[in-house]
């Protein structure tokens, strides 16, 4: 209609594409980074193909069509094959992951991405490459949250604690137990927040 009104006015009628608004990660609400359930484009290969592991069942072929950009062909393909179990969520998921990140970052990175999300999430292990901080701020034997919070793993020391009471935070693998324990940072020291965050810390 409004192409219609366009030529009315005299104008050139201008084209429009509409395309459908992806669910974020969640599966339920828009992606939006204010909601925090996006996927960005600037993510690191580890990132977007954890976040990406992470969406509802539900989502796979969705995600496959339109983060992946795979063929109508090959959507279809994996909706039929995951509606008489001929293929495994998991599986679907991976290869989802997998072609997304190859996406944006190349091909190389889509399976490096795989390798090290098995790694850490399969074998429990840590990433080959972990970012490194040195902070003067704080003493050698500090409380969790504050280093959390000073080294932006988390937003707040509010929020520090509630991963800490939810049993998201570990120090060299070994799971931190309570809002006031300390971490002797005399030596690096392997932090982790949440499933995909790690930071090698020590006071310098």
């Amino acid at each position: 209609m409004g192409r219609e009104i366009q030529k009315a006015y005299g104008v050139m009628p201008q084209g429009i594409i509409i395309m459908p608004i992806l669910e974020g990660t969640d599966g339920i609400e828009k992606m939006s980074k204010s909601l925090g359930n996006y996927i960005a484009i600037t993510d690191t290969p580890r990132e977007m193909f954890g976040k990406v592991m992470s969406i509802p069942d539900t989502m796979i072929t969705r995600y496959l069509q339109y983060a992946a950009n795979a063929s109508e062909a090959e959507v279809k393909a994996m909706s039929e094959g995951l509606a008489n179990d001929a293929i495994h969520p998991r599986t679907a998921k991976v290869e989802t992951a997998m072609r997304t990140v190859a996406l944006y970052h190349g091909e190389e990175a889509g399976k490096a991405a795989f390798e090290e999300f098995e790694r850490i999430f399969v074998k429990k292990d840590v990433p080959d490459e972990i970012e490194e901080r040195i902070i003067t701020e704080l003493g050698t034997n500090p409380l969790v949250v504050d280093v959390l919070a000073l080294t932006g793993m988390v937003a707040s020391k509010g929020e520090a604690r509630r991963l800490i009471q939810g049993g998201g935070a570990s120090i060299d693998g070994e799971k931190v137990q309570d809002i006031n324990d300390t971490i002797d940072l005399s030596s690096p020291r392997i932090l982790k927040a949440g499933k995909r965050k790690f930071l090698k810390v020590w006071v310098g």
